[in-house]
C-alpha cells in the first residue's frame, strides 16, 4: 500500500533506533539501504484505521510514478491511484486486512493509474507481524509491478483463443494422445464431434470410448506397426484408414502426426491432425471403377471385332451349304443349327461391343416415354402375373437422341433382372422424366457432365444387391445367377450402350428393399416433321462388277464366293494399294466398291475417296466389325454409301449391294 518515507531515526518496525546488541545484527540504516535497493515497494503500517504508513521504500515511487517532490501524503492518495474499475474491490480487501480480520496473508492484484496516465498492474502481498501474545503489532507487505506478466498472460490467452478458433474451424481434428494401446487422448479439438460423432469429453482419457476402438479392425494392426516404425526412425507418420463413427457409419480418415519427446529423448505423447477424406476416396473409387470398365470395354470390343470376322465366315459357308441342292435331308438340320448358333453368337458379340461402346448405333430423336409405352403390351407376358407393372410417363415428352431398338433392349434387360429379383412377386415401376444435373452432381460423379437429361427409371421391390454386388453389376460376365441361367452381359450391354449414347447410369439398391436403375441420356430438341414425299428406292436386281477389299482372307473368300454365286463379277484385294491397282487396270467398269472400314495402310473411307478419281460416281458399301468412332462414322455419313455390320446373312449382303447399284451415277459426258 502507499506510504511516505520516515526518517532513519525510526526503525522499520516503528520503534526508536537502538544500538545493536550484536555485531552481526544490521542497523536500521542497513535495513533501509537494503529496502532501497529493491525494485518492489516494501511497506510497514499499523493495524486499525487506515492512515499514514510507518515506512515505505523508495521502490514505491518507481512503481506508482510519484516523484519525490509530490509523494503520496495519505491513504486516500493511494486510493485515488487505483484504476476506477478495480478500486472498490482493492480498497475493501485492504481495509479488511488493516482491521486484522484476515485469517491469512493478503494477496491482491489490481491496476493503478500513474500521474502521466499510464496504466500498470501491481501485485500486493501483506502479512501480520504478531507479538508473543499473538497480538498484531505491525502489518508488512511488498507491492511489485506485474504489468509485463499480465501482458504476457493476455498474449497467451489471445494466442490460445486464436488457436482454438482456428482448430474449431478446420475441417478435421487436432489431437495429443499417449502412445499406448488405446491411444488415450489427452486433448482433441472441437472438430472431434463432426469427425467421429463423439464430443471431446467422450474421447479424452477414454471416458466414454477410446479412439483406437473406433478404427476399423482390419486397419488397427498395420497402423500401430507404422506408427512405431516412424517413431523409431524419428520421422512423422502419415496414412489413410477407416473408422466407425458414433452412428455406425464408416469414414475414411487421413492422419499426419509425430512423436513428442522429453529432454531425455523418451516419447511422452503423439501430436497430429486428422481429417475426413471419405468423399475423395469415393470419387477415386468411382474413377478407378470407370477406368476399369473402360479397359474391359476396350478388351471386349477388340475380342468381339475379331469374333465377328470369324462368325461372318461360319455363317457365310453355312448358308452356302443350306442353299446347296446337294445337301441331304439328314444333314440339313445340322446346318440350320450351325446358323442358329452363329446368330446367337452374333447377339452375344453385339452385347460385348455395346459394353465396349463399339456397336454401330442408328440413333434418331425419340420420346423415351413413347418407347416405353410401346413395350407395355409385352411386359406382363414377359414377367408373369405375380408382378404388378406400372408405367409413369412425364406429362411432357422426354426427347433424346438414341437408338430406339437398343433403348428397348436395354429396358428389357433391366425388366428381366427385376423379374428374377422378385421370385415371389412384387412391384415393377417404369418412369420417364427430365432431370437437370448441377455442377455438384458432376463433381461427385466423374463420368457425368452438367446439363439436362432424359431419364428412364426402372424400380423393383426385389431382393436388392449388396454394395459389393452393386459395384460389379455392370462388369461383363459378372452374374449372381446360377450357371446356365445368365451370360452376365445384360447389364454390361446396357452400360456400354448408354455411355456410347453420351449418357450415364445410376444404380441404387438395398438388400431386402429393392433396386432402382436410371438410364440418363442427354436431352435433344424435338424432331422436325417427317417429309411425306421421301421414299426409299427399290433394290436393284441387276448384276455387275464388285471391287471387294477385305484384309481378312477367310472373310474375303466367303464374301467373294457369295457374290459370284449370285451372278456378280468380283475383283478382290487384301490391301488398299492392291485395290487401286485393280481399279486402274480393270477390264470392265466397276459398279460397286465393297470395302472394310479398317484396312492396313489406308482406311476404307480414304480408299473410297481415292477410287472416285478412277471410278467416278461408283457407290460404296462399307463393312465394319464394330463402330470405330471416327472412321465408321465417316463411312456411315458418306453420301450415297451403305454400311453393313458383320456378321451378315447372304440376303443382307446381296440387298446392300443391289441398293448400292441402284444409286450408281452414270459417268459425266465429256
Amino acid at each position: 500500500m502507499p506510504n511516505r518515507s520516515r526518517t532513519s531515526s525510526q526503525t522499520p518496525g516503528g520503534g526508536d533506533a537502538q544500538t545493536p546488541t550484536s555485531p552481526c545484527a544490521p542497523s536500521p540504516e542497513d535495513l533501509a539501504c537494503i529496502a532501497g535497493r529493491l525494485s518492489e515497494a516494501f511497506w510497514i503500517t499499523q493495524p486499525g484505521t487506515p492512515g499514514l504508513p510507518l515506512y515505505v521504500s523508495p521502490g514505491f515511487e518507481a512503481i506508482f510514478g510519484q516523484r519525490p517532490q509530490h509523494p503520496l501524503q495519505t491513504y486516500s492518495d493511494w486510493v485515488e491511484r487505483i484504476h476506477p474499475e478495480d478500486r472498490s474491490a482493492a480498497v475493501a480487501a485492504m481495509e479488511q486486512f488493516l482491521r486484522g480480520e484476515a485469517n491469512t496473508d493478503r494477496e491482491t492484484e489490481y491496476r493503478i493509474v500513474r500521474p502521466d496516465g499510464e496504466v500498470r498492474w501491481v501485485h500486493s502481498h501483506g502479512t501480520y507481524v504478531r507479538g508473543s501474545g499473538g497480538e498484531i503489532r505491525h502489518i508488512v507487505g511488498i507491492t511489485r509491478d506485474i504489468t509485463d506478466r499480465k501482458q504476457a498472460e493476455q498474449e497467451l490467452r489471445e494466442s490460445r483463443r486464436t488457436l482454438e478458433t482456428l482448430l474449431a474451424n478446420l475441417p478435421g481434428m487436432a489431437y495429443r494422445c499417449l502412445n499406448d494401446d488405446d491411444w488415450t487422448m489427452i486433448f482433441v479439438s472441437a472438430g472431434c464431434r463432426q469427425l467421429t460423432g463423439y464430443t471431446p469429453e467422450d474421447l479424452v482419457d477414454n471416458r466414454r470410448v477410446s479412439y483406437a476402438s473406433l478404427i476399423h479392425p482390419d486397419d488397427r494392426g498395420w497402423i500401430w506397426q507404422t506408427v512405431q516404425e516412424r517413431l523409431r526412425e524419428q520421422t512423422s507418420f502419415e496414412y489413410e484408414y477407416r473408422i466407425h463413427t458414433a452412428d455406425g457409419k464408416e469414414k475414411w480418415i487421413w492422419e499426419r502426426g509425430e512423436g513428442v519427446r522429453d529432454a531425455s529423448g523418451q516419447i511422452v505423447a503423439l501430436e497430429g491432425f486428422m481429417s475426413d477424406v471419405t468423399e475423395r476416396k469415393q470419387t477415386e473409387e468411382q474413377l478407378l471403377q470407370a477406368q476399369k470398365m473402360e479397359a474391359i470395354g476396350h478388351l471386349a470390343g477388340g475380342v468381339a471385332h475379331d469374333f465377328r470376322n470369324q462368325l461372318t465366315v461360319v455363317r457365310g459357308y453355312a448358308q452356302m451349304l443350306q442353299q446347296s441342292p446337294a445337301l441331304s435331308d439328314e444333314h440339313r438340320p445340322m446346318v440350320e443349327e450351325i446358323i442358329k448358333a452363329a446368330d446367337r453368337s452374333t447377339r452375344l458379340t453385339s452385347q460385348l461391343l455395346a459394353f465396349g461402346r463399339r456397336e454401330m448405333l442408328q440413333p434418331v430423336v425419340a420420346d423415351l416415354g413413347e418407347l416405353i409405352a410401346d413395350m407395355q403390351p409385352t411386359l406382363p407376358r414377359l414377367i408373369g402375373e405375380d408382378v404388378a407393372v406400372s408405367i409413369d410417363r412425364s406429362s411432357d415428352p422426354a426427347w433424346a437422341y438414341v437408338d430406339p431398338t437398343l433403348v428397348q433392349q436395354a429396358v428389357l434387360n433391366l425388366v428381366i433382372n427385376s423379374r428374377d429379383a422378385m421370385p415371389r412377386g412384387g412391384d415393377l415401376i417404369l418412369r420417364t422424366f427430365e432431370l437437370e444435373l448441377s455442377p455438384l452432381h458432376a463433381y461427385l460423379s466423374p463420368e457425368v457432365q452438367t446439363g439436362r437429361y432424359a431419364v428412364i427409371e426402372v424400380t423393383d421391390t426385389g431382393t436388392g444387391m449388396t454394395p459389393e454386388v452393386r459395384e460389379r453389376a455392370f462388369e461383363p460376365f459378372f452374374t449372381t445367377k446360377e450357371v446356365g441361367k445368365g451370360t452376365g452381359l445384360g447389364l454390361s450391354m446396357v452400360y456400354g450402350f448408354v455411355r456410347q449414347s453420351g449418357g450415364f447410369i445410376e444404380c441404387r439398391s438395398e438388400v431386402g428393399v429393392g433396386t432402382t436403375i436410371q438410364l440418363a441420356f442427354p436431352c435433344a430438341s424435338p424432331p422436325l416433321p417427317a417429309d411425306a414425299s421421301a421414299s426409299a428406292a427399290p433394290p436393284a436386281t441387276t448384276t455387275g462388277t464388285v471391287l471387294l477389299v477385305e484384309d481378312e482372307d477367310a472373310v474375303r473368300t466367303v464374301i467373294a464366293r457369295t457374290l459370284r454365286d449370285a451372278g456378280f463379277t468380283v475383283l478382290d484385294a487384301s490391301t488398299a494399294s492392291r485395290a487401286l491397282d485393280l481399279a486402274g487396270g480393270a477390264p470392265c467398269p466397276i459398279d460397286v466398291i465393297l470395302t472394310d472400314v479398317i484396312l492396313p495402310g489406308m482406311d476404307g473411307p480414304s480408299l473410297a475417296d481415292a477410287l472416285q478419281t478412277l471410278c467416278p460416281g461408283v457407290p460404296v458399301v462399307f463393312l465394319s466389325g464394330y463402330a470405330d468412332r471416327d472412321r465408321t462414322r465417316r463411312a456411315a455419313q458418306r453420301p450415297g454409301s451403305e454400311l453393313l455390320i458383320k456378321p451378315f446373312s447372304t440376303e443382307r449382303l446381296l440387298r446392300a449391294v443391289r441398293r448400292a447399284l441402284a444409286k450408281k451415277q452414270p459417268p459425266e459426258e465429256t
